[in-house]
C-alpha cells in the first residue's frame, strides 16, 4: 500500500517490511508430525501454530504454501538458512504489514486497512488489505496500486517447469 504523509511530510500510514517462514506440503519428504519436530528444534512455534500447520496440510493443495511463522527475527532466518539442507521445501519470503506511527493520535482521521477474503473486493488475490475507514477507505483504489503476478507451470509434484507470463507490479 502507498504511504499517507501529512503536510509537512511526515508518514502518517506506511508498511513494514518483515518476514514469514513457509513450506510447500508436495516437497516436504517425511511424516508432517516429523516435519513439525524438525522446525520447532530450530525455531520455537506457538501450539496454536502447530494446530494450524496440521490444519492446512490436510486441507490445502500439495502445491499452496503453508505459513510456519510470520514476523521471524534476524536469528530465526538465520537458523533456517543454517539447517535449511534439513529442510526440504521449507523457504523464507518477505511480507509487508500496514504501520500506523501516530495511531493514537490520528487513528479518526486515518482508519485502518485489514485483510479481506472477499476475492470481489481484492482483486481476486486472497489475503488482501484493503482500506477501511476513514482516508484509508476512500483512497484504497490509490493506495493499492497495481497488482503484478507471475505464472509458472508447474508437474504433479509442484516443481516449477517454466514461468509462462509475468506482469510488474505498480506502486
Amino acid at each position: 500500500r502507498g504511504i499517507i504523509y501529512d503536510n509537512h511530510n511526515v508518514p502518517l500510514a506506511d508498511n513494514l517490511f518483515l518476514w514469514e517462514a513457509l513450506f510447500i506440503k508436495s516437497q516436504i519428504a517425511q511424516n508432517i508430525n516429523l516435519f513439525i519436530n524438525n522446525i520447532t528444534s530450530i525455531i520455537i512455534i506457538s501450539d496454536e501454530d502447530k494446530a494450524r500447520i496440521l490444519s492446512d496440510y490436510k486441507n490445502k493443495p500439495a502445491h499452496s504454501p503453508i505459513l510456519i511463522k510470520q514476523h521471524l527475527s534476524q536469528s530465526e532466518i538465520a537458523a533456517i538458512e543454517t539447517f535449511s539442507y534439513n529442510l526440504p521445501g521449507v523457504f523464507i519470503r518477505p511480507f509487508y504489514r500496514r504501520n500506523y506511527p501516530y495511531a493514537n493520535s490520528f487513528a479518526h482521521i486515518i482508519g485502518y486497512a485489514s485483510i479481506t477474503n472477499d476475492l470481489s473486493k481484492s482483486n481476486k488475490v486472497p489475503n488482501w488489505q484493503i482500506g477501511r475507514y476513514a482516508l484509508e477507505q476512500p483512497l484504497d483504489p490509490f493506495l493499492k496500486g497495481t497488482i503484478g503476478y507471475s505464472k509458472y507451470e508447474i508437474n504433479a509434484y509442484g516443481s516449477i517447469i517454466r514461468k509462462l507470463e509475468q506482469k510488474t507490479s505498480i506502486p
